[in-house]
C-alpha cells in the first residue's frame, strides 16, 4: 500500500493541526496459491465461465480463447530471450483440454502446448485485478526440468507467491490456483515461470472461473529411512491454503513392505517391511479437505542392508569438480581405464598389466551413446601407456539419457586399502553415485553429482577395505534427473588411502 497522510484540526488553546502519517508496509491485497499435478482432462469451456486460454493448438504466435467475451487472460510474452517452440501431444499422452467455445477454433481437445528450452527464459502474463477476490488457474509444464512459477500485484498489496514445479525424471503438466485481491482498482496481476534447470518447460493454459473458490490441499512428498527388517513409524504431510481440516488416505501401496494408517487426522502411519527385504521402496497418498483430493504425493523408502563381516570394512568418498586436465599414465599407476576416444563398446586402457577395472555395463536398459569432445572443451584425459589406443588427449565419453538408466562397473576388493578414483558427468542432470562392498563390511556409499543449469565433470574418490579377501566392490552411476550422464573414466593410484 502506498505511503498516504491525513490532516485535521485539532481544537486546543494552541490551534495546532496534527499530521498523521501511516506507516508503510501494511498489506492489505490477497495473493495466495496452491500447486497441484494437473488433472489428466480439464474442460476449459466449464471452467472458465469468465475466460480461458489455450497455446499450441495449431501454432506458437495464436492461441485460442473464449470467443465472444471482453479477454481477461492476455498472451504470453518472452522472457529472458525465449524462442518459442510448438509440442505437439497426441491425445491422452500429457493432460488434454477441451472447449466448445473457442476463437479461432469453435473445439478441439488437445495436449499441444508451448515450451522453450533456453536456462533463464520463460514465459510472462499480465492479468488486470481489482478488489473483488478472483481465482485463476494455471497450466504449466516441462520434460526432465524445473521451473520457477511468481506471481506479483502491481500495487504490492500482497506478498508475492512463488512455487517450484519440477519432475527431472520425466514429463510434468501442473496446475497452479491463485486467489487474487488488489487493495486499489485498476491493478494488474504478473505471472512469470521461468526454467531454472534441465530440459524445457511449458506453458500450456490458463482459465478464470466464475466465482473465487476453494484452493485445494498440495499433499507433500516424503522420505522414510528403515533399517533392515525393522517396522518404523512416520507421518503424512500436506497444507490446505484455506487451513482447512484435512484427511489422509493411502493411494497405493508399497512393493516392499506394507503401510498401516494409524489416524487418518493427523497422518500417522507404520510401515512394515517383508522379511530380508532392502533397497528402496515407496507409496503414494492422498488429502482431502472436504471439498476435494489433494495431488498425488509419494513417500520414498529406503531399506537399509544388514551389516555381517564384524563391520570392520571401510568405504568412504569424496566427490569434487573435476580437473580441467587429467593424466591417466601418472594417475593410473597401477590401472586406468577411458571410454568413448574411438566406440562405445571398446574402451582404452592400462596396457601390459592385469586388469583391476572392468568394463562398464548397463543398469535399467541403458543405450549407450558416445559424446565427442573437443579439447578443452570439458575435462581431458591423457595417457601414452594405452591399449589399443597407445597415446591420446580426448573429451570423449560415453552417456545415456533414459531416466533410471546408468553404468556399473565391478572391483576385485580384499583386506588391503586402496583408492580409486572414478570419473562421471552430465549434461542439464542429476546423477546417483552409489558403492557397496559385497560383503556389507561398511555402510554402502552414496553421492549425488549435478548441474541442472548446463555441463559438469566430477571425480568421486573412495578408500575401499573389504573385511574379507576375495570380495567386489559394485559401483553404481545412475540417471535421476535431466538431460543426460556419462562414464568418462577411472584410476587406481599405486598408493592407497589418499583421497586427493
Amino acid at each position: 500500500m502506498p505511503y498516504f497522510k491525513h490532516i485535521f484540526p485539532l481544537q486546543s488553546m494552541l490551534g495546532l493541526l496534527i499530521l498523521i502519517i501511516a506507516a508503510p508496509g501494511v498489506q492489505a491485497g490477497i495473493l495466495t496459491g496452491q500447486s497441484v499435478v494437473s488433472p489428466t482432462t480439464i474442460d476449459l469451456t466449464s471452467e472458465g465461465s469468465r475466460d480461458w486460454i489455450q497455446f499450441g493448438l495449431d501454432s506458437v504466435a495464436i492461441p485460442n480463447r473464449k470467443a465472444n467475451t471482453s479477454a481477461l487472460l492476455g498472451n504470453v510474452t518472452a522472457l529472458g530471450g525465449a524462442n518459442f517452440r510448438r509440442a505437439v501431444a497426441a491425445p491422452g499422452v500429457r493432460a488434454d483440454f477441451s472447449w466448445t467455445d473457442g476463437s479461432p477454433t469453435l473445439s478441439a481437445t488437445t495436449g499441444n502446448r508451448i515450451f522453450t528450452t533456453d536456462i533463464g527464459s520463460g514465459f510472462e502474463m499480465t492479468i488486470p485485478v481489482g478488489t473483488d477476490l478472483q481465482t485463476l488457474h494455471f497450466y504449466v509444464g516441462g520434460f526432465r526440468s524445473q521451473g520457477l512459477f511468481q506471481a506479483s500485484l502491481s500495487d504490492n498489496s500482497a506478498a508475492p507467491f512463488s512455487v517450484t514445479v519440477a519432475n527431472l525424471s520425466g514429463p510434468y503438466d501442473q496446475r497452479v490456483s491463485l486467489d487474487v485481491q488488489a487493495d486499489s482498482p485498476n491493478q494488474t496481476l504478473s505471472v512469470q515461470f521461468v526454467h531454472t534447470g534441465g530440459t524445457s518447460i511449458a506453458f500450456i493454459a490458463a482459465s478464470a472461473p466464475g466465482i473465487a473458490g476453494n484452493l485445494l490441499p498440495t499433499a507433500n512428498n516424503g522420505t522414510l529411512s528403515v533399517d533392515f527388517d525393522t517396522i518404523t513409524g512416520g507421518s503424512l504431510g500436506a497444507n490446505d491454503p484455506d487451513s482447512d481440516p484435512l484427511t489422509f488416505s493411502i493411494n497405493s501401496q508399497p512393493s516392499q513392505g506394507a503401510i498401516t494408517l494409524n489416524n487418518a487426522t493427523t497422518g500417522s502411519f507404520t510401515y512394515t517391511p517383508n522379511v530380508g527385504a532392502t533397497g528402496l521402496d515407496s507409496f503414494t497418498f492422498i488429502a482431502n479437505d472436504g471439498n476435494g483430493n489433494s495431488n498425488v504425493a509419494t513417500v520414498s523408502i529406503t531399506i537399509a542392508s544388514p551389516v555381517s563381516g564384524g563391520g570392520t570394512g571401510i568405504l568412504t568418498g569424496q566427490s569434487v569438480v573435476s580437473p580441467t586436465t587429467i593424466d591417466l599414465t601418472s594417475e593410473g599407476n597401477r590401472d586406468w581405464i577411458q571410454f568413448g576416444l574411438d566406440s562405445v563398446a571398446i574402451p582404452n586402457r592400462k596396457a601390459n598389466t592385469s586388469a583391476l577395472l572392468g568394463n562398464v555395463t548397463a543398469l535399467g536398459g541403458a543405450n549407450f551413446r558416445r559424446a565427442v569432445a573437443a579439447p578443452g572443451v570439458r575435462a581431458d584425459f591423457s595417457w601414452t601407456d594405452g591399449s589399443p589406443t597407445l597415446g591420446a588427449t580426448t573429451g570423449n565419453r560415453i552417456f545415456t539419457t533414459d531416466i533410471g538408466s546408468g553404468f556399473e562397473m565391478t572391483i576385485p576388493v580384499g583386506t588391503d586399502l586402496q583408492t580409486l578414483h572414478f570419473y562421471v558427468g552430465g549434461f542439464r542432470s542429476q546423477g546417483l553415485f552409489q558403492a557397496s562392498l559385497s560383503d556389507n563390511s561398511a555402510a554402502p556409499f552414496s553421492v549425488t553429482v549435478a548441474n541442472l543449469s548446463g555441463p559438469y565433470d566430477q571425480r568421486v574418490s573412495l578408500d575401499v577395505q573389504a573385511d574379507s579377501p576375495n570380495q567386489t566392490l559394485s559401483v553404481q552411476f545412475v540417471h535421476t534427473g535431466g538431460t543426460s550422464i556419462a562414464f568418462i573414466a577411472a584410476s587406481a593410484p599405486g598408493i592407497a588411502g589418499n583421497l586427493l
